[in-house]
């Protein structure tokens, strides 16, 4: 893969997307990019099982980038095609975890709630601002509220406020704080909690907890007892082909 704005490090177990050179933002055209091809390669060809999402010390990311890497004017194909890649993170057949070291704000907020995991250093800063640039926030921000409650939603995303990595962990956005001498543990001790986990049962179970916020319940129960049947019947889940597109019902 050509890649010139990240840049991956993969090993057996682990694949890291580092993302420093994107904190004057995420959403440009050849950013989305990269990003979706290297998803789709580690879909389709890598056996790791853990992806990390790492910024610089200083910032997880940001949201529209108006400066350097920003090939040409965003519209509402890129909005789209980053919408499509957090779609296809929000599916990958790995464990997801975001590393969030200093600022988060805007799009990267997006891509860190799409993760299944999110640690985050003692000084890290969380803002949903896009509504003060004149957009909405990405579809995944509004998902917020199952986090934190509607209400509590609302305010951050309508009032654009600031809030820190304590206050992200007492909301239940983020899973764990860290200080910056902690944080590399930090990212040992989450990848060992997951470790044992059946990255097919992982999948099932990553669906149809976001379903159970958004389908009625006569709707959902079929689906789940499907995919709980499907569970204790593979023979061997690790090596099965479960993909979150199967129909399962």
């Amino acid at each position: 893969m050509d890649l010139q704005l990240i840049h991956v490090t993969e090993t057996d177990v682990t694949t890291i997307i580092h993302l420093d050179k994107l904190d004057k933002g995420l959403v440009n055209l050849k950013a989305i990019s990269e990003l979706t091809n290297v998803l789709h390669y580690l879909e389709d060809e890598s056996k790791c099982k853990f992806v990390i999402f790492r910024g610089s010390k200083k910032c997880f990311g940001y949201g529209l980038d108006t400066e350097k890497f920003y090939p040409e004017k965003i519209d509402y194909d890129g909005f789209r095609k980053w919408e499509a890649m957090l779609r296809s993170l929000d599916k990958l057949n790995k464990i997801t975890i975001a590393v969030i070291e200093g600022d988060c704000f805007g799009a990267a907020v997006d891509l860190a709630l799409t993760c299944d995991a999110r640690i985050v250093s003692d000084d890290a800063k969380f803002c949903h601002d896009e509504m003060s640039k004149g957009m909405l926030p990405g579809q995944t921000v509004f998902q917020l509220g199952k986090f934190c409650g509607l209400g509590k939603m609302l305010e951050l995303v309508q009032t654009g406020k600031v809030y820190s990595a304590a206050e992200a962990l007492e909301l239940g956005i983020v899973n764990a704080v860290y200080d910056a001498a902690g944080i590399e543990d930090g990212i040992t001790a989450t990848t060992d909690k997951y470790a044992s986990n059946d990255i097919n049962i992982h999948m099932l179970t990553r669906r149809l907890s976001k379903e159970a916020y958004s389908i009625i319940y006569d709707n959902y129960i079929g689906g789940y007892l499907a995919a709980q049947h499907r569970v204790l019947s593979l023979p061997d889940a690790e090596g099965s082909d479960v993909t979150e597109d199967d129909e399962i019902i």
